[in-house]
């Protein structure tokens, strides 16, 4: 990924009325939580219909200003029809390893469905999974573009301390961060 989060909110682009802390303040909302400290950026998946919060960006952002988001990758990161697996295995050389993989039954229709965020929260939270066409539609749909993609992954040189960390998966990106754009 070119550049750090920050970044990318940093070049999201101007409000149409008002300052640009304005519009920092609502990248910040959706991306640091109210309080601003950096917790779970991904809220994108917690909106039951993002399609009036997309309309309404449309309506506050003036023309080619971008909206950058992150969420739990569609893809390989939605608890509804996944599962990871850590296997033992022999290698083209004949020496055994271990593989971190991810298995995906599960993924074409938009699912909702509880799960726990943060490990030792008191009750399950609802999430809201949408494959790429859903997501990308609500957006096309508001008068946004993809302008920019990312699926960062986790070094392979990370030290994990527990085996079913995203950590260990190098090769499958756990978040898919955008940066759509106003036309």
């Amino acid at each position: 990924m070119t550049g750090s989060w920050s970044e990318w909110i940093s070049r999201a682009g101007p409000l149409k009325n008002g300052p640009s802390q304005n519009r920092k303040h609502i990248s910040l909302q959706l991306s640091l939580g109210h309080n601003g400290r950096n917790e779970d950026h991904r809220r994108l998946m917690d909106i039951a219909e993002i399609d009036p919060l997309l309309r309404a960006l449309s309506q506050l952002l003036k023309p080619r200003a971008r909206f950058v988001f992150s969420i739990s990758h569609p893809c390989f990161n939605s608890t509804a029809g996944m599962k990871m697996i850590v296997e033992r295995t022999e290698n083209r050389d004949g020496e055994h390893v271990v593989v971190h993989a991810i298995q995906i039954s599960q993924y074409a229709t938009p699912t909702t469905y509880k799960g726990i965020g943060i490990i030792g929260q008191p009750t399950p939270q609802y999430y809201f999974h949408r494959p790429l066409n859903a997501l990308f539609g609500a957006c096309f749909r508001a008068g946004f573009v993809l302008d920019a993609l990312a699926e960062p992954t986790f070094d392979a040189n990370a030290q994990p301390n527990r085996p079913f960390s995203w950590e260990n998966y190098h090769e499958i990106p756990p978040v898919l961060i955008a940066r759509v754009r106003l036309v």
